[in-house]
């Protein structure tokens, strides 16, 4: 495995753990202000709420995703798609826990996780061409971060088939 190729598997690996990283980011593109993943998902989850799939109206989901990440208005829809769909599989397939799995839940457990590196400038999937996610699960992180890349040929990997069906679908 070359070098590139182990730091590329190693960002997708931090993105599901950016949650618990502090250090790593420098600043979100176009912007002079510094965030570290921390502080990224803790404003991002501030404006998701428990209910269902209804935000903070003081800021909404969608901004932070197209604002803050500069994501396209088509990719936040295509992430909103995916968290209804998690939540559609999950009912017949234990994707993510059961308890308490709404809309919100999956943005707010899973899919801001997983996109929260895309506010590092540094991020080598800005430059990837391939990258593979080992241990997909319910397509974690791989799943949003090909939404996010989709100029990136992303490999999802699990060993639990029933997980790879509903991946696929």
């Amino acid at each position: 495995m070359t070098r590139q190729s182990l730091h590329l598997l190693l960002v997708v690996v931090c993105a599901w753990l950016s949650t618990t990283v502090v250090q790593g980011f420098s600043t979100l593109p176009g912007s002079s202000e510094s965030r570290t993943p921390k502080s990224f998902v803790a404003t991002a989850l501030g404006a998701v709420t428990t209910d269902n799939s209804s935000t903070d109206p003081s800021l909404p989901l969608e901004q932070i995703v197209t604002r803050d990440l500069e994501l396209s208005a088509d990719q936040y829809q295509q992430l909103q798609q995916l968290a209804e769909l998690v939540v559609e599989w999950n009912e017949r397939i234990n994707l993510v826990s059961r308890k308490d799995c709404t809309v919100a839940t999956v943005w707010e457990r899973h899919i801001l996780p997983s996109i929260a590196c895309t506010a590092w400038s540094e991020n080598p999937l800005w430059e990837a061409q391939r990258a593979i996610d080992v241990g997909t699960g319910g397509g974690f992180p791989g799943l949003p971060l090909a939404i996010c890349f989709p100029n990136v040929d992303f490999v999802l990997l699990d060993s639990v088939g029933k997980k790879l069906t509903s991946v696929q679908d």
